[in-house]
């Protein structure tokens, strides 16, 4: 199973879906501006989803320190698998949450 779930194939599926739940959130707030926002200011998990969205821009950002500690040399190659590609898990399930939740406070019902 391992080998056919590689981190890069990880990346992708996570990106993909940031992706379309970016698209569909930004579909719902150019459609009808005042009311998704609105909606984003009445409804009660929004501040927990904009909190994961800067949670997990932080872990990526986090992530992209690491790379730079590793091309710098200040980090062995090996830190990619066991320090950055778990941070970059789970900021991407992180951002996935959030987008997807924004989207469901924002879309008409």
């Amino acid at each position: 199973m391992s080998e056919l779930l590689t981190p890069e194939l990880l990346g992708l599926i996570l990106s993909i879906l940031f992706a379309s739940f970016s698209y569909l959130y930004y579909r719902n707030i150019s459609k009808d501006t005042s009311y998704s926002f609105a909606r984003l200011f009445l409804e009660r998990g929004a501040l927990r989803a904009l909190t994961t969205l800067n949670i997990g821009f932080g872990l990526y950002m986090i992530a992209r320190i690491t790379s730079f500690l590793i091309v710098m040399g200040f980090l062995e190659e090996a830190a990619i698998y066991s320090i950055r590609a778990p941070i970059d898990l789970l900021a991407g399930i992180l951002l996935i949450y959030s987008i997807m939740n924004l989207w469901r406070i924002t879309r008409r019902r």
